[in-house]
């Protein structure tokens, strides 16, 4: 079904539009639960550079196939490799919770970290010997932090955020 869903897509629209890096994406993640991974990882780093060129490399779109690429890694044996697709895509998640909150009427409360990237890169850490590594110790307790952030905790932020900007009337909406 996926492939010729790619397949139509591609005829359809090219090969760099957004609809065949979703079909990409969708083929990976297939690939992937299958174990088959290699095929899973070309579908998925294609499908995460077509989205990248599309919408910018900090764009929402990128992070989930990193998520997939991470898994990947992890089952193929390769914790280092999935770390650094764990770190990428949590840094786009943050950047997206950033830019949303700078945007006029702001849409933070619609953005929101998964939890799933810092999880994740909280396992393959420890997967890489981090208990050893103080800096890796550090990095997977701050990953924990950002997967347990909760709504009350998402409103403190913006309670602070609005407070700090000198709007204390602003702060108590």
């Amino acid at each position: 079904w996926y492939a010729r869903a790619l397949a139509s897509a591609e005829r359809s629209y090219g090969p760099d539009h957004r609809e065949v890096a979703t079909q990409l994406i969708n083929i990976g993640d297939l690939q992937r639960l299958r174990g088959r991974h290699e095929e899973a990882r070309a579908a998925l780093t294609r499908g995460a550079t077509i989205n990248a060129q599309l919408f910018g490399p900090q764009h929402d779109r990128v992070a989930p196939p990193l998520i997939l690429l991470g898994r990947v890694e992890l089952a193929a044996g390769a914790p280092r490799e999935a770390a650094a697709h764990f770190r990428r895509a949590l840094e786009i998640e943050i950047a997206s919770v950033a830019r949303a909150g700078s945007l006029p009427g702001g849409r933070a409360e619609e953005v929101r970290i998964s939890g799933e990237a810092a999880a994740l890169l909280v396992e393959a850490l420890w997967r890489t010997g981090g208990a050893a590594d103080p800096q890796a110790v550090s990095e997977a307790f701050e990953a924990a932090q950002l997967a347990s952030v909760t709504a009350a905790g998402r409103a403190i932020a913006k309670f602070v955020a609005r407070l700090a900007a000198g709007d204390g009337p602003l702060a108590v909406k």
